[in-house]
């Protein structure tokens, strides 16, 4: 761990500030009946310690983008320490999925550092689709799916190649602000178009990698199991052992003792201070 990445907290401090921020959405959801699903490392920690597993930084759920959709007007009903943010009511964020944040707190990514939106601790929302019912409509579905997630995040990607860049750079160059949403907006109604078939698929946060749909069985997120998770009980997948086996192969086997470490690629967290105390000073500091 380096030393600029904790300031006055552990990660004891952030599972804390994670599970207030989990609990809160159980809270909005269930009041609603909105669905939700604990996922990834999330989902694993629930099954294999009943917990975070001890060397996990996050929290993931699932969600159908429908319900996605309802959850983003609920604002009014968090606590107001807690932000929904997304791409529309944080435009610098520029992802696909939401994060809840917990305002009063300070977690600053790197790849963050110059946007000047809420860097509150968060859990991430991964919106859920249904898959369209032919395997020609799913690779039209990814291409649409890398366009949007281009134009939301309004940047070029790294790392991906020099003709994508080029591609990249002259599709955001070309296309104006005001059309850019109105594109956006027309893709998200079709990505949503699809309901109850048989498989769901859904987009990793913020990766502009074109190759990044991952698909499931649609009956692996039905009716919820209720998963123990830090002495409370939350929503998980409908088939738990199935999508854990699916996603993670002989889930309950332990990573090499060299892996189970904390990683933060030198974030900066503070769980005792709201992110504005760190404005000009930790991000936005042009």
């Amino acid at each position: 761990m380096k030393d600029n990445t904790f300031m006055n907290c552990g990660v004891e401090d952030l599972h804390k500030a994670q599970l207030d921020i989990l609990k809160e959405v159980k809270r909005v959801c269930t009041k609603n009946d909105l669905r939700y699903y604990l996922c990834f490392g999330t989902c694993l920690g629930a099954v294999r310690h009943k917990g975070f597993i001890p060397w996990d930084s996050d929290i993931d759920i699932f969600m159908y983008a429908t319900d996605v959709d309802k959850l983003l007007r609920l604002q009014s009903e968090f606590g107001k320490e807690y932000f929904i943010q997304s791409s529309d009511t944080d435009p610098g964020f520029g992802a696909n999925c939401l994060r809840i944040r917990k305002s009063d707190t300070t977690f600053i990514e790197n790849e963050l550092r110059d946007q000047d939106i809420n860097h509150g601790v968060w859990i991430d929302v991964y919106p859920l689709y249904y898959c369209p019912d032919s395997r020609r409509k799913t690779k039209l579905y990814v291409v649409l799916s890398f366009f949007n997630r281009l134009l939301i995040a309004n940047r070029v990607p790294k790392n991906h190649g020099k003709l994508v860049k080029i591609v990249s750079k002259a599709i955001i160059t070309a296309i104006p602000n005001g059309l850019k949403k109105k594109i956006i907006n027309r893709i998200n109604k079709g990505l949503k178009s699809y309901m109850n078939t048989k498989e769901v698929y859904h987009f990793f946060n913020g990766s502009l990698k074109m190759n990044n749909l991952d698909i499931s069985k649609a009956a692996w997120f039905k009716e919820p199991t209720q998963l123990e998770f830090e002495g409370e009980m939350f929503a998980g997948p409908t088939c738990p052992d199935l999508y854990l086996k699916k996603t993670y192969g002989d889930y309950m086997k332990l990573p090499p003792k060299e892996e189970q470490v904390v990683k933060f690629d030198g974030a900066f967290i503070d769980t005792n201070n709201s992110y504005k105390k760190y404005k000009g000073k930790k991000y936005c500091k042009k």
